[in-house]
This record gives C-alpha cells, sequence and structure tokens, in this order.
C-alpha cells in the first residue's frame, strides 16, 4: 500500500501540480508519525474514496486506492487534481510551524436527499455544463472541511455512479469558486490519458 500511494503522489507530481517529479518520496506520507490529533478521520462512506495524506506542503485529500489507480482530473483541462490544506510553498522559509500544522479539521459529510440532492444535482449540471445529469448518477454525498491555514471552509460534492464516485464538484467560498472533476480509473483512466497524449496537451 505504501508503494501505491507513494506512485499515485508521483503521478500527481508529474503531471505539473508544482513540485518535481524527481522529488524524493515523503517517509510519512501516510501520517503515521504525526502528532495526535492532527490527522482527523474522513467520516464513513466517504473515506472508502478518499484520503488525507501528509505530504512536504502539508495535508491534502486524494483518492483512496484500492484495486487500481485513480486520478481526480479536471473536466476543463484535463490537469490531475489533489486538494490543498493551504497554498504550496507556504512551508518554505517558515521555521514557526511544520508540515503537520497545514492539515485539515471538522470533517464531516451526509448524503444528499430531497431538496439537498436536487441543489447539487443542478450544481453538477452548471459545473460540468450539461443540461441534464447523467442517467447512471446514482447517490450523492457531500464533504465539508476547514483548513487551518487561513480558516477556509472547503466543500466536495460527490457523484456516484454504481458503488463509486465518477464525478465530483470542488468548492471554495461557498463554491464562488468551482471546478469540476472527472474520476477516472481502469480502462477510462487509460482512454483519457492517450486522447489527452494525442491532442498534445
Amino acid at each position: 500500500m505504501r508503494t501505491l500511494l507513494t506512485c499515485l503522489v508521483m503521478l500527481f507530481c508529474a503531471f505539473g501540480t508544482g513540485a518535481s517529479a524527481q522529488a524524493p518520496a515523503d517517509p510519512d506520507i501516510l501520517c503515521e508519525n504525526a502528532p495526535a490529533g492532527t490527522v482527523e478521520d474522513i467520516p464513513p462512506p466517504l473515506d472508502q474514496w478518499i484520503i488525507v495524506l501528509c505530504t512536504p506542503e502539508g495535508q491534502v485529500l486524494l483518492p483512496r486506492l484500492r484495486d487500481e489507480v485513480e486520478m481526480w482530473l479536471e473536466r476543463k483541462t484535463g490537469s490531475v487534481f489533489k486538494i490543498d490544506a493551504a497554498p504550496p510553498g507556504v512551508l518554505q522559509g517558515a521555521s514557526s510551524f511544520t508540515k503537520y500544522d497545514l492539515r485539515f479539521e471538522n470533517f464531516s459529510g451526509r448524503l444528499a436527499s430531497g431538496s439537498h440532492r436536487e441543489l447539487l444535482l443542478e450544481l453538477w449540471t452548471r459545473a460540468f455544463d450539461q443540461p441534464v445529469v447523467p442517467k447512471d448518477m446514482d447517490s450523492v454525498f457531500q464533504l465539508d472541511a476547514t483548513s487551518v491555514y487561513e480558516g477556509e471552509t472547503i466543500n466536495l460534492f460527490v457523484y456516484l455512479r454504481g458503488d463509486a464516485p465518477r464525478w465530483m464538484v470542488f468548492c471554495r467560498e461557498q463554491c464562488r469558486i468551482g471546478v469540476a472533476l472527472d474520476v477516472l480509473r481502469g480502462a477510462e483512466l487509460e482512454a483519457r490519458v492517450r486522447a489527452q497524449e494525442g491532442s498534445g496537451r
């Protein structure tokens, strides 16, 4: 599992997230040595699909690896996406805190139903610029958290196809800043990567 997680983090670096693809793997990527109380649990069932990792830049949210590599790709750009607790580079030259201080807290999650679900379906159509949601969309979940850095609240809306995420919408500032994400794995991920290579992206 450690090797798979390290590979995934290196893939994110290689796809241009601002870190060097040659950077050494962080020895505590799984947060095993994090001080007590600095790594909060993601509520179920969202913890099946999302994991908190402790990178050199602070905590990030990434796909939880299961039986195959999974990535979050921005719908508009095709770029690999991760959710940072703080902007990259904050720790450079800082001596008053460590990577464990750049973290998430106050995780909460819920299954959307009724009017809440309808609101999130409408959000999906706007974020993905589509007139209707896909017929194979199933459950919809909302994950909220607070970044200790500047106290920013983030929201992640998770749209399932079957029993796994297929789309997400990531929001900051009450969705004044929103990012539409495709959740891809296996053959779908391979096809997207090949298409992007063919287009020269």
